[in-house]
């Protein structure tokens, strides 16, 4: 007996040196797995990380939430349509970030995809958006849809919550029904709230258009693309279209852009007016081929909507070879002549009111 415990014992530290050497292992092999290994890509500008189905959005959500990275650097492409819903009380696990220090920072391409959300925030927390909390990260060519009710504090946004540091949305468009509780929500059809922060803290919304809907009868201050920036960003809106499929608020201390200081609004249009119209022009009476051309070459009409051009739209009908040109039959074709070395044939005359320089076709 005296001998069996003479040998356990001596062979006890060992066992336990192996026991927290086998745990630290499993812990990085987890931590790897978790933060790395799901995805298709290595998160670069040519190979980004894919987002294409549910699980890889909510991977997302959980490695920046649990701060296991904020992917500074790197790169994610939404690679088709995805629908979000979630009801929640405390701390949201199918939005992207957690607070001024846990946040995303990278590039998210939409890929012209759909991201639609159904979110009920019924928690005591400001911020409620597919991006909750960003810093220094850019979102480009997505098309969010949806519904976010936020039922108590403020800073919904269709896009982003709340945005820190130098932050880049373009070529983005927003369908959401935003709903907010009575009061001041301080809600935007895109960002939420521009916080303050240690980073120069400007925001660029280019070639945007919101056409939701936001609703609360009592509630107030809104803005049409930033529900309120804080004293130290500065926020620049370019080129972009606010046109509200519906608007049942109280629009005291609303603006049709944003609420706050330092605000830029450069050649900005809008159908509905929020109290304000910061320096945009009123479009309502503009038909889509001149409102086209004022927002610039970063838009298109098509299916009867002036948009922000994300990806190439295929053209409908034809193979693009000599034997089988392209159809050009209507004003949304011709703007689709976005595909290098094809030919094109015209159907029947278009009043064109402007060349196609960009690409520079001939016509059989």
């Amino acid at each position: 007996m005296n001998v069996i415990r003479i040998i356990i014992y001596k062979i006890e530290p060992f066992l336990n040196r192996n026991r927290i050497l086998w745990t630290l292992l499993f812990a990085f092999f987890a931590y790897v797995q978790t933060t790395w290994a799901q995805w298709t890509g290595s998160g670069t500008e040519t190979a980004p990380y894919q987002i294409s189905t549910v699980d890889d959005w909510i991977t997302l959500c959980t490695n920046v939430n649990k701060n296991s990275s904020n992917y500074s650097g790197k790169f994610f492409k939404l690679m088709a349509d995805i629908t979000v819903e979630e009801t929640f009380n405390g701390a949201p696990t199918k939005m992207v970030g957690r607070g001024e220090n846990v946040n995303f920072r990278g590039t998210f391409d939409g890929g012209g995809h759909r991201l639609t959300v159904n979110y009920e925030d019924n928690s005591d927390e400001n911020a409620c958006a597919p991006f909750r909390y960003i810093r220094n990260a850019t979102i480009k060519n997505l098309h969010v849809t949806g519904k976010i009710t936020k039922n108590y504090k403020k800073f919904a946004g269709g896009l982003v919550g709340v945005a820190y540091g130098t932050c880049h949305i373009s070529n983005c468009h927003s369908t959401v029904e935003i709903v907010c509780h009575d009061g001041d929500c301080s809600s935007g059809g895109f960002i939420g709230e521009l916080g303050t922060s240690n980073d120069p803290d400007d925001t660029y919304i280019d070639n945007c258009f919101f056409d939701g809907r936001l609703q609360g009868d009592k509630s107030n201050k809104w803005g049409g693309f930033i529900g309120w920036v804080e004293d130290e960003p500065d926020a620049y809106i370019t080129n972009c279209l606010f046109s509200p499929a519906y608007v049942y608020v109280d629009i005291e201390g609303s603006k049709t852009f944003a609420r706050g200081d330092d605000i830029h609004i450069t050649n900005c249009y809008y159908k509905y007016l929020l109290t304000d119209a910061q320096g945009a022009t009123k479009a309502r009476d503009m038909d889509n081929e001149t409102l086209r051309m004022k927002l610039g070459e970063a838009w298109e009409v098509f299916a009867g909507q002036v948009l922000p051009v994300m990806t190439p739209r295929p053209l409908n009908n034809g193979m693009g070879t000599e034997q089988s040109p392209y159809l050009i039959a209507t004003l949304d074709d011709w703007h689709r002549l976005c595909i290098p070395g094809r030919r094109h044939r015209g159907r029947k005359e278009l009043p064109i009111s402007r060349r196609s320089h960009a690409n520079r076709r001939r016509f059989a």
